[in-house]
């Protein structure tokens, strides 16, 4: 047998990276208002447009993880990332972690892009296709 090496990851300045202590508390899936559930898939299709129908803005706390990108969430206007009536892209679903009932769930959450940055939304009803 081959003996494996352990391999300790370490930042720039020499200490290995420090794990967050909490992941993203659970968000549960709502109904979309803007269109009957057989509709859906039509709607979200990578590259679509849709406009914010409320002003959301980074959600910052240091401590998530389990998550490539920021998420979004409802914020006031002098924070915001997205401002009401803004146009955003549609990017895809993206695998994620947060944590329900005391226990990690991977689920798939949707991401839009706003001027450079992608980001995850957890409720679909915060943005509406432009049509």
């Amino acid at each position: 047998m081959v003996a494996r090496k352990n391999i300790t990851w370490k930042t720039s300045g020499g200490k290995a990276p420090a794990r967050a202590q909490r992941h993203r508390p659970y968000a549960p899936d709502t109904t979309v208002r803007w269109a009957a559930p057989e509709e859906l898939p039509a709607y979200l299709m990578v590259g679509a447009l849709f406009r914010a129908e409320h002003t959301l803005g980074r959600d910052n706390d240091d401590n998530w993880i389990g998550a490539d990108y920021t998420y979004v969430v409802p914020t006031w206007p002098k924070d915001a990332v997205l401002p009401t009536g803004g146009i955003c892209v549609y990017a895809g679903m993206a695998r994620v972690e947060e944590i329900r009932n005391g226990t990690i769930t991977r689920l798939q959450r949707h991401t839009i892009i706003v001027g450079a940055g992608r980001y995850i939304i957890t409720n679909l009803n915060w943005i509406s296709p432009v049509k």
